[in-house]
């Protein structure tokens, strides 16, 4: 799967959907927002996503697009979203990531950040979107 196809699908999905609430309503996916330990923000399974409850509204979002991203783009494998994984750079973590960037907009900030989901989303555009 091309960084191209990932980009054109996220981008369609966007147009079609415009929010990320809108798309996993539309695709029956079931979000649930749960106590996850504070390493895990998210995790999925076919279509269930569960959302760690104590991150915030930024991440949250970010979390949503990236589990669907696997929704759509890969197997029915459980997946979780958290800290350590975050910059591992396997490919399907990347390919979600990517898929999340573009489906959110998120923009490219030009700052020393602690932000992780930041620190990515840059990733993500010095890689991928220039």
């Amino acid at each position: 799967m091309t960084s191209k196809f990932i980009i054109n699908t996220a981008l369609k999905l966007f147009r079609e959907y415009e929010d990320i609430y809108t798309l996993i309503k539309e695709k029956g996916i079931i979000l649930k927002y749960v106590d996850l330990n504070e390493k895990i923000r998210g995790l999925s399974y076919k279509n269930i996503i569960f959302i760690n409850s104590n991150i915030d509204d930024f991440e949250r979002e970010f979390v949503i697009a990236h589990e669907i991203g696997h929704n759509i783009l890969h197997d029915d494998s459980v997946r979780q979203f958290s800290k350590i994984e975050a910059f591992k750079g396997s490919r399907e973590e990347t390919q979600a990531n990517l898929f999340a960037t573009v489906f959110l907009q998120a923009s490219y900030k030009d700052c020393d950040t602690d932000d992780d989901i930041q620190k990515i989303i840059n990733y993500i555009h010095c890689n991928y979107l220039r």
